[in-house]
């Protein structure tokens, strides 16, 4: 389930010492999983990518993001953080 998807990637995360913001619901339109990054944190979300390498890597909209650089993608439910 997404849920638990969400709650795990949230601890693995946080164990490697990601700052890691609340999980929430994306947008309809995304599609995962996936690791978003914004303009600028290509390399941030390259090192995201080490703990979930089966996930794809790609920018995404500047709209996205209230801050966060990178945004992992788990089914319909989002994991931010700062990377």
């Amino acid at each position: 389930d997404d849920g638990e998807a969400g709650a795990e990637a949230d601890s693995l995360l946080r164990r490697a010492g990601f700052i890691v913001l609340p999980l929430r619901e994306g947008p309809r339109r995304l599609e995962g999983p996936a690791i978003l990054f914004r303009s600028g944190a290509e390399e941030r979300a390259e090192t995201v990518s080490g703990y979930f390498p089966d996930y794809p890597v790609r920018a995404a909209p500047s709209g996205l993001f209230s801050g966060e650089q990178v945004i992992v993608v788990v089914g319909a439910r989002v994991g931010k953080g700062s990377g």
